[in-house]
């Protein structure tokens, strides 16, 4: 029984590795959608970890110190597990913040040029129509 749940981490632990990858490209580059695979794989495979050593404590004897030491000990590393999801989470968070500004100002960006282009022809299209047309200009009806 405890071979199979050894088997099974193995397995888990595949997918965490492949996105540790991608995760490190993301960040890298600063993409948050390359963080989210993690944070899913890392939170499933958090939650069979802490399944696993609530299982192996009631299949193996506490009785002995070896037993103890181990549930212990992996119970802190489960701990620094939950830790680094939670480090990750909040840059995943800070990230998104960071996206949706920067697409709030491309937008806001965007939408002044788009004003300003559409003032500057109206500003010409009114210079044009009170332009004098006499080739004499202001001096000729001055005079």
């Amino acid at each position: 029984m405890l071979l199979g749940v050894a088997v099974l981490s193995l397995i888990l632990s595949l997918p965490l590795f492949v996105t540790s990858i991608i995760m490190i490209r993301g960040l890298r580059r600063e993409h948050e959608s390359r963080l989210r695979p993690w944070l899913i794989v890392m939170t499933v495979f958090t939650s069979f970890r802490v399944l696993m050593y609530v299982f192996w404590s009631v299949l193996n004897d506490m009785m002995f110190s070896y037993h103890i030491t181990m549930l212990v000990l992996w119970l802190l590393i489960t701990a620094i597990n939950m830790f680094c999801l939670l480090v990750v989470y909040s840059n995943y968070q800070d990230l998104s913040d960071i996206t949706r500004l920067e697409d709030m100002a491309k937008l806001k960006m965007g939408t002044l040029s788009s004003l300003h282009t559409h003032a500057s022809l109206h500003s010409m299209h009114s210079i044009h129509s009170t332009h004098s047309p006499s080739p004499k200009g202001s001096l000729g009806s001055a005079a």
